[in-house]
């Protein structure tokens, strides 16, 4: 008897409470099919609804980054960054998406995430010599944020125009 709990609790370690799949009722496929909607009010409650599910809905969501409409994309931008230091990584790779607005995107939202967004600072400065003038003053923001985060006053990023070669 004793080996079998022992077995039992075993298995069980790490289970933890089950992850919630549904939102409002409705299922996590259910959300991802929405987020590919030609409606853009659909995409939007998508973004939400992904959100609340959690990590889950993080492959959907990344995609809604990038949705051409921008309230998707903030909303997408928010519920990511709600997710904290686990959605840094598709964060870090939407900095480097070749579409402003994807870029402007994940730099505003990396400015939600508390902590653990200080793997994003080198894609962050990196976006200081950004063409786009938004995605360069978001991305500065974002890093003085961050190094305010973390108690630090001095060398603060600058907004110069990227140099090009003659």
């Amino acid at each position: 008897m004793r080996l079998l709990l022992w077995l039992l609790l075993l298995l069980c370690v790490g289970c933890g409470p089950p992850r919630k799949l549904t939102y409002q009722g409705y299922p996590l496929r259910h959300w991802e099919a929405m987020a590919e909607s030609e409606n853009r009010a659909d995409r939007a409650a998508a973004a939400k609804a992904l959100g609340e599910i959690g990590p889950d809905g993080l492959p959907a969501l990344t995609g809604l980054i990038r949705d051409r409409d921008n309230h998707t994309k903030a909303m997408a931008g928010l519920a990511v960054a709600e997710m904290g230091a686990k959605a840094v990584p598709q964060l870090i790779e939407l900095l480097q998406s070749p579409d402003d607005g994807t870029r402007l995107g994940a730099a505003l939202a990396l400015r939600h995430v508390d902590p653990g967004a200080d793997p994003a600072v080198p894609a962050l400065t990196e976006l200081l010599r950004d063409e786009n003038p938004a995605v360069r003053r978001a991305a500065a923001a974002t890093l003085r944020l961050l190094a305010l985060e973390r108690g630090e006053t001095k060398g603060r990023p600058t907004l110069r125009r990227p140099h090009t070669e003659p």
